[in-house]
């Protein structure tokens, strides 16, 4: 899966991010807020899922001495349930149970 690690000693506002794929963001030190009126904040510790956008306002703020965030990027593969073709079928007391395998998680 692919990963990035992103640092910054100073203050950024970053506007218009596009998020092409669904992006998994862990602040690991610092503070980073999101949205135009700073509507979501997320400080060391926390994470943040983001599903495909065209545009965000960010702001990475530093804490101490950086801003340290662990970036993952998610395929869409990695959300399909396999089709009804895959499933197995049991026969339970005269009715059928559905299993589902799950690929790509």
């Amino acid at each position: 899966m692919p990963f990035s690690v992103y640092s910054s000693i100073k203050e950024q506002h970053i506007f218009n991010v596009p998020v092409i794929k669904p992006l998994l963001i862990c602040v690991l030190d610092g503070c980073k807020k999101l949205g135009k009126d700073d509507e979501i904040i997320c400080s060391a510790g926390d994470f943040i899922f983001l599903a495909n956008s065209p545009n965000i306002h960010m702001r990475n703020i530093p804490q101490n001495s950086e801003y340290f965030a662990l970036l993952i990027e998610f395929g869409y593969k990695n959300f399909l349930i396999v089709s009804l073709i895959n499933q197995l079928k049991l026969s339970v007391f005269g009715r059928t149970a559905y299993f589902i395998d799950f690929m790509g998680l």
